[in-house]
């Protein structure tokens, strides 16, 4: 006995599917439940496909001794791990240049080397540059 959903049997999904190239016809012509099988039977298991994975890098800029940045470095700690990403902290006052750019600004925190916040970081702005 052949599987059947929603009143479509496997080799009904097979023959529909020989018959129409389009898979809008197919929807059309067998209704939902069967385009599912009808679909099913042109992709069958075992194919492999690629997609885009988007990257972020999460940076925290801070310096010891700064309660703001110990604030800042939970909040990213926290969405960081939430959004299943890893974040680098970088002291300002190990870097020349980065002191001369940000040293008044820490906390920063940057998400692809787009500054999203400093001082006080917003948790909405971090959360939404995140996704």
């Amino acid at each position: 006995m052949s599987p059947a959903y929603s009143g479509c049997s496997w080799a009904a999904a097979a023959a529909v599917a020989s018959r129409f190239s389009s898979d809008s016809a197919v929807s059309a012509s067998i209704g939902f439940g069967c385009a599912a099988l009808v679909m099913a039977s042109i992709y069958p298991y075992g194919g492999t496909y690629t997609r885009a994975v988007r990257t972020r890098t999460v940076e925290l800029l801070s310096r010891q001794d700064c309660h703001l940045c110990d604030d800042a470095r939970r909040l990213v700690e926290r969405l960081t791990a939430e959004a299943r990403l890893t974040f680098t902290e970088l002291d300002v006052d190990a870097d020349p240049a980065l002191r001369a750019e940000y040293g008044d600004l820490v906390p920063v925190v940057r998400v692809n080397g787009k500054e999203i916040g400093h001082w006080r970081i917003d948790e909405a702005r971090l959360r939404k540059a995140l996704r």
